[in-house]
């Protein structure tokens, strides 16, 4: 929903419907992506059609890893129906992360503009301490954080946990690392947290407003960092 707030906005959808994102006003396209077959066409029409003042919508990219790993497990089916179609062998895992960090690349190395979306999943660092980070898996997290390395920002959208059950929900948006919730900004324009107020579906907007009013020189300097 608050990503949809994006100018000139295109949701790479894996979901059946973008309800929640009209519901906020937001005008976006949408192209739908149910297969890996239809996540590869479309970004080659994104990356005909989309331009630097456009945003693409990845959502989600948790599902779209799902969606790799069928289609690759289902080529290795047809080639040989012995292969069980839903357990991969061993070789097949790098196969997975290799394509996966260069379907992940080949976004953020692109000519528009993006947002991808993911689920969060929990882990342990070396120390054995909990870290959430986007809910893309392979070695642990080393693919998790291979993909958050790429990124200008990484912003975690959750519930605050409050001691009183009966107080209002507040939603909030982390661009700081705060243990155990992974976040980052290269650009130095958020606060540590945003509260996020209901219907404030804007906010997204506001964020990409901050971003482009640096000066370039240090927009690229951020994209270097």
């Amino acid at each position: 929903m608050l990503a949809g707030a994006a100018p000139n906005a295109t949701y790479l959808t894996t979901e059946k419907g973008v309800t929640s994102a009209k519901r906020a006003g937001h005008k976006a396209r949408v192209w739908r992506a149910p297969t890996w077959d239809h996540v590869d066409v479309a970004l080659d029409r994104a990356d005909a059609e989309l331009t630097p003042e456009d945003w693409l919508l990845v959502d989600s990219g948790t599902k779209m890893q799902v969606l790799l790993h069928r289609w690759w497990l289902g080529r290795q089916h047809a080639d040989n129906d012995a292969r069980d179609i839903d357990i991969p062998q061993i070789q097949d895992y790098q196969k997975f992360q290799n394509m996966y960090m260069r379907f992940w690349d080949r976004i953020v190395d692109s000519q528009y503009n993006s947002i991808i979306i993911c689920t969060a999943m929990n882990n342990e660092d070396p120390e054995g301490e909990n870290i959430v980070l986007p809910h893309i898996v392979g070695k642990g997290y080393a693919i998790s954080s291979y993909c958050c390395a790429q990124m200008d920002m990484v912003l975690y959208y959750g519930v605050a946990r409050q001691n009183d059950k009966q107080a209002p929900t507040i939603r909030r948006l982390l661009a700081e690392t705060y243990p155990p919730w992974f976040a980052k900004d290269r650009y130095n324009v958020l606060p540590r947290w945003t509260d996020v107020e209901h219907g404030d579906y804007d906010i997204m907007a506001d964020i990409i407003d901050d971003v482009l009013a640096l000066p370039p020189e240090e927009r690229r300097k951020a994209k270097a960092a």
